[in-house]
């Protein structure tokens, strides 16, 4: 278990993994968690100009025990 002021980040990119940490967190170690959806895209040329194309999201998740 984690220490007073101690922090658990945990990644993941399926919504549901998401949804059951995050109760996990709120119900079994009564803390609120933060959560940071992270979105970031990779430029693509395209013959004169160049676009930017969309990665797939990923999820952080934080809780700190007080």
């Amino acid at each position: 278990m984690l220490r007073t002021g101690g922090a658990l980040i945990a990644n993941s990119t399926a919504l549901e993994h998401v949804a059951a940490l995050q109760t996990l967190m709120q119900d079994s170690w009564q803390v609120d968690p933060q959560l940071w959806m992270i979105q970031i895209s990779r430029s693509n040329l395209q013959i004169t100009s160049t676009r930017m194309e969309s990665m797939n999201p990923t999820f952080l998740l934080k809780a700190t025990k007080r």
